[in-house]
Order: structure tokens, then sequence, then C-alpha cells
């Protein structure tokens, strides 16, 4: 028993039989082999604007998705923007600590050989001054664990600069 179809839609019987009919037609005019321009034609004649009624519910849908998938988006963005501005907080808040970290070495040692943390820190490339450095690089490197470009970048030298200098004093210290 057939049921009987809303408007707009085909059933799949009616799909058949028109289908049936169609290839009955055209198997009829063209013999064995139907062109494929005339089955396009079909297509496009008979079943487009059946269907089109039908579209209407997927364009709906397909439109309803997009506006999901825009606004899931924007929560990721949201989030990765969130995650973003607690790593550099986090970065800031180590910054923090690894700058703290060094002027209280820097004093220590500077204390240690009678100067001032900026006569170390100086451009002076006097012995006097250069071997508290070397210490401050070795122990910033090896007790503090931090970066030669940061120490570098704290002291105003280059990376390979205080690397040369943690190279002097481990040497020294092993004699």
């Amino acid at each position: 028993m057939r049921e009987t179809p809303t408007a707009g839609e085909i059933t799949r019987e009616d799909a058949i039989a028109q289908s049936n009919a169609y290839c009955a037609r055209v198997l009829h005019i063209h013999g064995e082999n139907p062109p494929d321009a005339a089955f396009q034609r079909w297509v496009t004649d008979y079943w487009r604007p059946r269907f089109a009624a039908q579209s209407g519910v997927s364009e709906r849908l397909k439109a309803e998705e997009e506006k999901r998938q825009r606004r899931a988006n924007r929560i990721k963005a949201q989030i990765r923007m969130d995650e973003r501005r607690r790593i550099e907080n986090h970065s800031m808040e180590a910054a923090k600590y690894t700058q703290q970290y060094m002027r209280t070495l820097l004093s220590e040692i500077a204390d240690e050989h009678g100067f001032t943390p900026d006569e170390i820190k100086a451009k002076v490339r006097a012995r006097k001054w250069a071997k508290p450095r070397q210490i401050f690089c070795y122990r910033a490197a090896i007790e503090g664990g931090l970066s030669t470009p940061t120490i570098g970048k704290f002291l105003g030298r280059d990376h390979s600069t205080v690397m040369y200098s943690i190279d002097r004093e481990r040497e020294a210290r092993k004699v």
C-alpha cells in the first residue's frame, strides 16, 4: 500500500515509476544505447524541480550547522586566547623571578669581591672585574639553571661570552 506523500515530496514508488517510464521511452526512441545528453536533460527537467522543494530543508540544516561551527570556532579561539594569556602571565612571573634571582646573585658575588653590581656588569674587560663576572655566569648557569642568552642579556653581553666565562670558571674549579 502506498503512503500518500506530503506537499513537495516524491515517494520511492513514484520515482521508480517515473524512471521506468522514462527508460522505456528512451529505449523506444534511441534503441539500446540512449545518449547521455537525453538522460541529463531528463534529470534537469524532471527531477531537479521536484527535489528543489525538499532541498530547502537541507540548506536550512546546512546553514544551522555552519552557524554551530562558527560558534564552536569562536569558543575555541577564545580558549586559545585565554590559554595564551595564562602562559604569558606565567612567563612574566618566571621572568620576574629570574631577574630577581640574577640581581640577588650578582649582589652576593659583588659583596664577596668588594665591588658594586654595576661595576661587574660594566663593559670593562679588566681581570679584577672579569673574574667575578665569570663566577656569576657559572653560578647562574649551573646553580640557577639559566640559559646563556638570558644571562648574557642581563649582563649586556653575547651568549658566547657567557659560555666562555662558564668554561673558564669550570676549568678554574677543577684545578
